[in-house]
């Protein structure tokens, strides 16, 4: 919950681009670095807090980001069914994470999908680099980088959601 009493979620990114078939493996991982789900955790980390493309707000720690960009949408690409830039010399999968998180919701299999992010014409994206591997998540607009003590109040409840805490 933000100061302004609005919800923000926690993304696990790695779990989210799972999810959308766009890497594979180092599920394990990602897995192990969950927090309990006691909820006695806490403990000081910086957040990206973001609105979706559908103004929804969410957030990860910004410990997993490696990048922030502004793409222009011309750079958009399609390579079989997802959606790609290219990116310092590599092909950089892009998730809108609103709509994913909507997919995801209704349980839906992957489409071909339609155009990436909202409107105008650039992207905001959030580069996340794990093991080498590098996905954008097409976001809406950055809102903040807060530090909190992070209190892990419920386990996601739903994929590709790590946890939900209250936030400012």
């Amino acid at each position: 919950i933000m100061g302004d009493g609005k919800a923000a979620l926690i993304l696990d990114v790695m779990g989210l681009a799972q999810r959308a078939g766009v890497v594979t493996g180092a599920r394990g991982r990602a897995l192990a670095e969950k927090p309990s789900a006691t909820g006695a955790t806490a403990s000081k980390e910086a957040l990206l807090v973001f609105t979706g493309t559908d103004s929804s707000r969410m957030a990860i720690p910004l410990a997993q980001v490696a990048r922030l960009e502004e793409l222009p949408r011309s750079a958009v690409e399609r390579a079989g069914r997802q959606r790609v830039v290219q990116y310092r010399g590599e092909v950089l999968p892009l998730i809108d994470v609103a709509r994913e998180m909507r997919r995801l919701e209704r349980g839906g299999r992957r489409g071909a999908g339609g155009e990436v992010g909202g409107e105008g014409d650039t992207l905001q994206v959030i580069v996340h680099s794990s093991e080498g591997r590098h996905v954008g998540l097409v976001v809406g607009e950055i809102v903040d980088i807060v530090e909190e003590e992070v209190t892990t109040r419920a386990r996601g409840s739903r994929p590709g959601v790590l946890f939900c805490a209250p936030v400012q």
